[in-house]
């Protein structure tokens, strides 16, 4: 459970770590962290697709 960036902490765990989390319940979340300013990596490399929650969410939703 996370309220804000602590939400999306509670999702990425529970999307990358689905066999430990049961659940996850986000309150007040966001979907990809913004860097607008000075992203730690560049736009589209590796962990930059990691850390995007509503892409790593798309496997889940299809397993549905």
């Amino acid at each position: 459970m996370g309220y804000s960036a602590g939400a999306w902490c509670a999702g990425m765990a529970g999307v990358l770590h689905p066999d430990v989390f049961g659940g996850v319940v986000m309150l007040s979340g966001y979907f990809s962290p913004d860097f607008a300013d000075a992203p730690p990596w560049p736009a589209g490399s590796a962990p930059a697709k990691r850390y995007d929650l509503a892409a790593a969410v798309v496997p889940f939703l299809k397993a549905v």
